[in-house]
Formats: structure tokens, C-alpha cells, sequence
């Protein structure tokens, strides 16, 4: 993989792993009954889920961009970046900065519980994966191979959870504290996190327009 393109894909999964709602919900489920393993099912649900959509979606996408696109002029593609950029700059200026987070009575009981709440919050959120169907779009119109393209979907996604892999480890290290621990980042998250998300998806597509006026101006 492309040096630029891999860290095109990197910086797209650091941006939508600032999930607010994702971390709200972990959150959650951490506290209620043998927490560690719940959030390891929370999480496997949200990693299976990315993991499908990324390769349903890209199956489509793949098809469909050799098909038509294949044999496009480059000017084409940069029409396309700039349509990107202008994307995510226009999702930054209208996410909404305060998240809504809907209280709960009881975290799900077992672990296939955890599991489907995970799933079905990551798919309640799809109207905010823009960087996700960026970065699928980003390798499919690359000459990537099956591995390649395999490995990237992956990494993506696992870079994605890393943050709700250290809510564990924090829960791990402060067992003791973490109601107090967890209100404290949960208070930080709804105040920072939409705005990080926010900001990011304009700096990335600021960069993506950057990047398409230095390509025409040294063309």
C-alpha cells in the first residue's frame, strides 16, 4: 500500500474513532455486572459490524469503480477529492457539538447483550461514518490487491477501537475509582469529543483541497 494512502486511511480511522456516542455507551456497559468482558463483547459487536459494512460496501464500490471509472483522466479524480474535502469540511460545519446520549435503566444482561448493543449502536451510527466511506472509496480507486485491501480494511477498524480498548485498560487500572473515573470522561467526552470531531473532519478536508491546488499548481 502507498505510503500517502496508508496514512490517508490512518488519519480517516483516528477521525471517526472520536465517537462520542460509542464511548457513551461502552461506558455504560462497563458499569454493570463482570464489566471487562462485557465491553469486550460492546466492542466485538462494533468491530463486526464495520468489518461487514466496510466489505459490502466495498465489494459495490469496487465493482462499480472499475466499471466506470477505471479508464477516467486524472482530472476526474480530482474532481473527486475536492467533492471529498468539500464533504468533510461541510459535515464538520453542521455535526452538531453537544451529543445526545439516551439513558439507559439496565446494561444488557449475558454477553450476546453487550454484543447487539454495540452492533446496533455502530449501525445507529452510519450517518456519521463519513471518514469510513471515505477511506473505502480512497482503496478502492487504488491498485491495491485482495490482501492489501484486506489489510487496510482491518487496520482501519481495529485503530478504530482502540480508544474503547483503553476505556478496559483504564477500567482495568482504576476498578476501584472508575464510577468517579467514568463520570469525569464522560463529562470530557460530551464537551470535547463532538468538537474534535468536528474540527478534525475540516482540518482533514482543508487538507484534501490543499492537497488538489498544490497538485493543479505544480501540474
Amino acid at each position: 500500500m502507498d505510503t500517502r494512502l496508508f496514512i490517508a486511511v490512518l488519519g480517516l480511522a483516528l477521525l471517526d474513532s472520536l465517537n462520542p456516542m460509542l464511548f457513551a455507551g461502552e461506558l455504560y456497559v462497563l458499569r454493570g455486572a463482570h464489566p471487562e468482558r462485557r465491553a469486550f463483547a460492546f466492542i466485538a459487536g462494533v468491530f463486526v459490524v464495520m468489518v461487514v459494512g466496510g466489505l459490502l460496501l466495498a465489494g459495490g464500490l469496487t465493482r462499480w469503480v472499475a466499471a466506470y471509472f477505471s479508464r477516467l483522466p486524472d482530472e476526474v479524480w480530482l474532481l473527486a477529492q475536492v467533492a471529498l474535502g468539500l464533504g468533510l469540511v461541510l459535515f464538520g460545519l453542521s455535526y452538531r457539538t453537544h451529543a445526545d446520549v439516551r439513558a439507559v435503566r439496565k446494561p444488557p444482561s449475558g454477553l450476546f447483550g453487550p454484543f447487539l448493543f454495540g452492533a446496533l449502536l455502530m449501525l445507529n451510527e452510519v450517518t456519521t461514518a463519513v471518514p469510513y466511506f471515505a477511506a473505502i472509496a480512497l482503496m478502492s480507486e487504488a491498485s491495491l490487491t485482495s490482501t492489501e485491501w484486506l489489510i487496510g480494511l482491518l487496520v482501519y477498524n481495529l485503530v478504530f477501537v482502540v480508544p474503547l480498548l483503553m476505556f478496559v485498560a483504564v477500567h482495568r487500572a482504576y476498578r476501584d475509582r472508575f464510577d468517579v473515573v467514568s463520570n469525569r470522561i464522560d463529562g470530557w467526552m460530551r464537551k470535547w469529543g463532538p468538537r474534535v470531531l468536528r474540527f478534525g473532519s475540516i482540518a482533514f478536508g482543508m487538507l484534501l483541497l490543499g492537497g488538489v491546488a498544490m497538485t493543479v499548481a505544480f501540474s
